[in-house]
């Protein structure tokens, strides 16, 4: 399952769960850079150790910063799980899943519609002090961590 997962939620884990789930198998997250997102809030490693609060071992986490190695993830792929929240995702796996040269992705991906929790929108929950609504989504030693860094860049900014 690629995603920024910036940083993941229990969104996330519950695509994750029903891709394993209908799959059959383990779904692997592969946390990568999002070509058509900005930089993001957190750092790819932070992302990944975020990623671990959620997944801990023997679950696989993989890292793709590179075009290389995210070209190589989805070409081996047998299957590609993706969270739906709207059409709009459809629209940007196709940008995403071209980019990277694979034409046959319609035939691989297996969209999984579980509701609509997001980072973007847990960022501005915790953004507008509404800590409780950003703990049904998320684990509160993350809320705390998405506190912190948003601190930081308006102290920064």
């Amino acid at each position: 399952m690629p995603a920024s997962a910036d940083p993941m939620h229990y969104g996330h884990k519950a695509v994750m769960d029903e891709g394993e789930r209908i799959l059959g198998e383990p779904v692997t997250l592969v946390v990568v850079r999002n070509p058509f997102k900005p930089a993001g809030l957190f750092s790819h490693e932070e992302r990944i150790q975020i990623a671990r609060l959620y997944l801990p071992e023997p679950r696989v986490i993989l890292s793709a910063t590179d075009d290389d190695t995210i070209r190589r993830a989805l070409h081996e792929s047998k299957r590609i799980v993706r969270g739906w929240r709207s059409e709009e995702t459809e629209v940007e796996d196709e940008a995403i899943m071209l980019r990277y040269g694979l034409t046959d992705w319609r035939s691989k991906v297996v969209y999984i519609h579980k509701g609509d929790p997001s980072s973007a929108s847990l960022k501005e929950l915790v953004a507008g002090g509404k800590f409780e609504e950003a703990c049904l989504i998320s684990l509160p030693e993350v809320v705390e961590m998405v506190r912190r860094k948003l601190a930081e860049a308006v102290v920064i900014g």
